[in-house]
């Protein structure tokens, strides 16, 4: 687990190809560049989905929020679907500006949600979601 200030994250590899990166407390610049940080770190060929859960998330920060495009971009370089689960309790607590910026993650209510959705389109032969 990695904590900053006042959040952590923690990473679990629930099945192969698929990583999940639990984020609680608060989201504030420097979480969601570690966060960056942590994705550029554990990427790699095999993994094809991460998963990364805000729902433990408290309150977010300003500028934060933007800070997550990085790890959009990291993880489409790598050819990576990046998707965001339990972050429809932030929305309300957040600007238009910050609401956008979420709106651009392939999103889930929760992990086991997102996890269902990704091993039937696999089971389907599908590659699942992508980013938006």
């Amino acid at each position: 687990m990695t904590v900053v200030e006042g959040g952590s994250l923690a990473v679990e590899a629930p099945r192969p190809g698929v990583c999940v990166v639990y984020v609680t407390g608060l989201l504030d610049q420097a979480l969601a560049t570690r966060l960056a940080r942590v994705l550029d770190e554990r990427l790699h060929p095999a993994l094809r989905h991460v998963l990364v859960d805000l729902a433990g998330v408290d309150r977010m920060e300003p500028g934060s929020v933007p800070l997550l495009r990085s790890a959009i971009r990291i993880a489409g370089r790598r050819r990576v679907s990046l998707h965001l689960t339990g972050a429809g309790a932030l929305g309300a607590h957040l600007g238009v500006r910050d609401r956008r910026v979420l709106a651009e993650f392939a999103a889930f209510p929760t992990v086991p949600a997102a996890l269902a959705v990704l091993a039937a389109a696999h089971r389907h032969g599908r590659p699942g979601p992508g980013p938006r």
